[in-house]
């Protein structure tokens, strides 16, 4: 979503229905996602060279409940439910391991922006230290690695 004014000049069409449904529905005049003008659009399409990102875990998603107009709220704006799926290991934190989730990242990342280079910024599994038996994230990076690769 945040990529998408750089690659392709404006927001998600659903991304900006969904802020204006909402915002309708907080009782604002206007939806809270600013539009970009025509100007913008062409002064800011196209003006990544790469893509960076931090990436840890992956989480299955469901459609939610709507929720309360009483307030603005990031996770009422999406309408989703996210959760581990019971088979999934987990850290001490709770960030699941799913190799096969920053696969299907890079696969999203290409089908929307084409060619872009993409640059890990970020990426591990924390541990709580009280152990020098590190085969969770020893797991974790054989993981990813294998995926990004």
């Amino acid at each position: 979503m945040f990529f998408n004014p750089m690659f392709n000049g404006d927001w998600p069409d659903i991304v900006k229905d969904r802020v204006a449904e909402r915002s309708k529905a907080e009782g604002l005049a206007s939806s809270r996602l600013p539009a970009f003008t025509p100007e913008e659009i062409e002064f800011i399409k196209g003006t990544s060279d790469y893509i960076a990102i931090n990436h840890y875990t992956s989480m299955m998603v469901a459609n939610g409940v709507e929720g309360t107009y009483s307030k603005t709220d990031y996770n009422f704006d999406t309408r989703a439910v996210t959760s581990n799926h019971p088979d999934w290991d987990e850290s001490f934190v709770g960030w699941a391991l799913v190799p096969s989730g920053v696969r299907e990242l890079l696969k999203h990342l290409k089908k929307a922006y084409g060619d872009a280079p993409v640059i890990f910024a970020e990426t591990g599994l924390p541990d709580d230290g009280s152990s020098l038996e590190d085969d969770l994230r020893i797991q974790y990076f054989h993981g990813y690695f294998c995926n990004i690769l």
